[in-house]
């Protein structure tokens, strides 16, 4: 678009949201598909999240939980990774199979996270769907994919995060691997499959043609190792697990310091000479330390100066004094200090809902903005509280699922 067509187009309407023409007809759990439909539901987009009657998302019943009496919708998981979405009790009858159909028919895009024989039973897979619902952007999530011998078999986020690669490049050397402390796996699968479909969307709308997207959670964990993949199949190597250091050079890593926990590195490389000045070391910006190699090199004379200065200095004070010589240093902050931050603060990322049963309810924004549309923020769904209203609107039908 060019600058011109910016300059002369109509100012959007305070109230309006990038997707809100969109419907997105959600059948996912876990994390990596309910991800993908809150951004959708925070865009705008009607997201219409099919439970099971009974029990509701598995998410639901997973702690820590704002009420211990209540396991059904206090679950912080829950409320964070649904915001926003309209909550639809529906069978796996008969009747609910077709209530579902006729919302398909309407819908944009279906988010589902079934296995390739649960799928198929209920006429969500490839097939089926492209027959049904040409129009549709289906993004299937799951463990393995619909394909290939692993198909059917279960995953969760660490067996998903090992099964990638990931876990065995985490933790020390000489020790077993580390799992993370929150779902990556799952999470950049999420944010995969929005992209996915938001391409397969632009696609639909050019060329009038839905599309199937087959995501294995897996596989963005193999996608996720960087080069390290691709440098073993090309030259046989194979990279190990290197704790808090970098193969990326020295330093680079994280290091001790007097209440906590410092990210010093040697970027942007060039800046790497102000380190003297910082420290007050001069002998770091000596010949033997110019290079990436040399200094990975001369790695525990480095150190040997490095770590008395460090643990002499606090975390704070020693991120000021690296940007200020345009070095990218930085600390370890939990997640108190992380809702403390006056840059996150100052750019309205937390922000507290009103939730009808358990009242203010803190949570986060998208991690990204928009210049000239909003974002919506609304809580959670109570399980079923929309089930009436599908039925009436997206399933195109009245009565009861049960």
């Amino acid at each position: 678009m060019s600058t011109a067509a910016v300059s002369e187009s109509v100012e959007p309407r305070a109230e309006e949201l990038p997707l809100e023409e969109l419907t997105v007809v959600e059948l996912t759990d876990n994390v990596a598909g309910p991800w993908a439909g809150r951004q959708f539901a925070a865009l705008g987009a009607e997201v219409w999240k099919i439970e099971p009657p009974e029990t509701g998302d598995v998410t639901r019943s997973l702690g820590p939980f704002l009420d211990e009496n209540d396991r059904t919708e206090s679950s912080v998981p829950w409320l964070y990774l649904n915001e926003g979405k309209r909550s639809v009790a529906l069978e796996e009858n008969a009747a609910g199979r077709d209530a579902l159909a006729a919302a398909l028919d309407q819908a944009d895009i279906l988010l589902v996270s079934r296995s390739a024989t649960e799928a198929a039973s209920l006429a969500l897979d490839r097939e089926a769907l492209a027959a049904a619902h040409p129009a549709l952007v289906a993004t299937s999530v799951t463990p393995y994919g619909m394909t290939g011998p692993k198909r059917d078999y279960r995953g969760t986020e660490l067996t998903e995060y090992a099964a990638g690669g990931l876990l065995y490049l985490t933790g020390e050397v000489d020790r077993e691997p580390l799992q993370v402390g929150l779902p990556m796996a799952e999470f950049a699968a999420g944010q995969a499959a929005f992209a996915a479909a938001m391409a397969a969307l632009l696609r639909r709308d050019a060329r009038g043609r839905g599309a199937y997207i087959d995501l294995a959670i897996t596989e963005v964990g193999a996608a996720m190792t960087e080069f390290q993949l691709s440098f073993l199949i090309s030259r046989d190597y194979l990279a190990t697990r290197l704790g808090n250091l970098n193969d990326k050079g020295y330093p680079w890593g994280i290091f001790p310091c007097r209440d906590g926990y410092a990210a010093i590195l040697a970027g942007p490389a060039n800046r790497w000479p102000q380190a003297a000045t910082i420290t007050g070391i001069p002998e770091l910006a000596d010949e033997r330390f110019a290079t990436a190699q040399s200094r990975q090199d001369h790695r525990d004379e480095m150190e040997a100066m490095l770590l008395p200065w460090l643990l002499d200095h606090d975390r704070k004070e020693i991120f000021e004094l690296g940007q200020a010589e345009g070095l990218a240093w930085g600390y370890v902050r939990d997640a108190a200090e992380v809702a403390d931050c006056p840059q996150l603060g100052s750019e309205g990322f937390f922000r507290t809902l009103e939730h009808p049963a358990l009242g203010p309810v803190a949570t986060a924004d998208l991690p990204y903005t928009f210049s000239e549309t909003a974002t919506r923020s609304a809580p959670a769904p109570s399980l079923g509280a929309d089930t009436e209203a599908f039925l009436e609107g997206p399933a195109g039908r009245n009565g009861s699922v049960r």
